[in-house]
């Protein structure tokens, strides 16, 4: 890996470890998801297809049409 991505690792990691201490303190449990297929997958229906990020910022799902910001389907995936 480039030094930069060896960088923005560690910088996460980081991160996510006072993250997971500061949340501990007020009795917050952090759970770490897999990020993987969250933007490909519908929030609606659970199909999983590249072509559904149709432009950037937008995410049609081919099987159920629903339609809606790719970040906001992204996000309902991880949150499950």
């Amino acid at each position: 890996a480039s030094e930069n991505k060896k960088l923005h690792g560690w910088e996460f990691d980081r991160f996510a470890r006072l993250l997971e201490y500061k949340a501990e303190e007020h009795g917050i449990l952090v759970d770490r998801v897999d990020e993987e297929n969250t933007s490909k997958t519908c929030s609606c229906c659970g199909k999983i297809r590249d072509s559904n990020r149709v432009e950037r910022g937008l995410y049609v799902c081919s099987s159920c049409e629903t339609t809606m910001n790719a970040d906001v389907n992204g996000a309902v995936n991880i949150r499950r």
